[in-house]
């Protein structure tokens, strides 16, 4: 058990002699969640290549939602935002809210109903098995490829950058 008074570098020390006591069949099963975890990660990296495009669609999303209602916006330029793709979720907990919250009928309820159905939907989030999480999660990777991939396209055939 660690102590919580025990500096960073004693707690590191200790964690370290553990890990010199295991067997190679116990480190294997570390080993082996470092390399699912590394792939995650990597996949993950891959689709942050494409940061310009993304940092393209964020600043004309915020135009799209802030100035094009405003005359100073040519048309061409409207237009062309209004055709970029849908965003993607951002986590596998997005998926699941938007799932969720697309089963109920909150049309012409207060806000404050709302709140108290995001804190149900926050836990039932919190009640989910890693595997079900991981399915969402899974999703949301989806979700982001498919965004990648239609911007690509977009942008390809609109010649934009």
């Amino acid at each position: 058990m660690v102590d919580p008074n025990q500096s960073v570098t004693e707690v590191a020390k200790q964690i370290g002699q553990k890990w010199r006591s295991l067997s190679d069949t116990e480190r294997q099963s570390y080993q082996q969640k470092y390399a699912e975890a590394r792939a995650k990660f990597t996949e993950a990296k891959s689709l942050n290549e494409d940061e310009p495009l993304l940092e393209l669609v964020r600043v004309s999303n915020s135009v799209r939602l802030e100035r094009l209602s405003k005359r100073s916006v040519p048309k061409h330029v409207k237009e062309m935002i209004r055709q970029l793709p849908a965003l993607p979720s951002r986590s596998g907990y997005a998926v699941f809210s938007r799932e969720q919250f697309g089963h109920l009928n909150l049309a012409g309820k207060p806000l404050s109903g709302v709140q108290t159905v995001m804190k149900g939907i926050a836990s039932k989030w919190s009640a989910l098995t890693a595997d079900e999480r991981e399915r969402y999660n899974a999703q949301a990777i989806d979700d982001q490829k498919r965004f990648t991939n239609e911007l690509k396209q977009f942008v390809s055939q609109r010649r934009v950058i």
